[in-house]
């Protein structure tokens, strides 16, 4: 499946992408760089997703990113 990129840098997820994902209006995706290829997932409900933000300005540790990130992606595995 192709798309083309707008001059607002958007791009037009397929209907039958939308479809098969029963991804509807307003919901999330995240867009992320993997090699030279740029994945875009669908955010279900109950995501640790919806957790981002919360604790702004209450934890005083720092957080390694790149661990966390790793863990995730090593726990998602074949869902990817």
């Amino acid at each position: 499946m192709m798309s083309t990129v707008t001059t607002k840098n958007q791009v037009a997820i397929p209907a039958k992408l939308i479809q098969d994902l029963k991804i509807k209006k307003g919901d999330r995706v995240l867009v992320d760089r993997y090699d030279d290829w740029i994945r875009v997932m669908p955010i279900k409900e109950n995501s640790f997703l919806d957790l981002a933000g919360v604790l702004k300005g209450k934890i005083k540790k720092k957080i390694d990113f790149q661990k966390l990130r790793k863990n995730f992606e090593k726990s998602m595995g074949a869902k990817i």
